[in-house]
């Protein structure tokens, strides 16, 4: 995962291992479903254009999320349209 603009460059984790526990998981990412359970003493999150804060309110965009991600298939398009108000 490279972000330019911001000098950021990650390996994400593509192996079935308990990656977050390992020695080197400093140089990696991952989702959440494979971190559940677990502690950190610190934690990053990465978040995508398909969550954005305008106007005091957090709104989710279903067609801005990653195309692979398998939450998207027809079944699961129940919310299209998610929205937080923030106080």
């Amino acid at each position: 995962m490279v972000t330019p603009e911001h000098n950021f460059e990650i390996s994400w984790n593509l192996d079935n291992s308990i990656w977050a526990i390992g020695e080197n998981s400093i140089k990696e990412a991952g989702c959440i479903h494979t971190t559940q359970g677990l502690e950190f003493e610190y934690v990053g999150v990465i978040i995508g254009d398909d969550l954005q804060y305008r106007d005091g309110q957090v709104t989710t965009d279903y067609t801005k999320r990653a195309k692979t991600d398998q939450s998207l298939n027809e079944n699961n398009r129940k919310h299209r349209l998610l929205q937080f108000n923030v106080t």
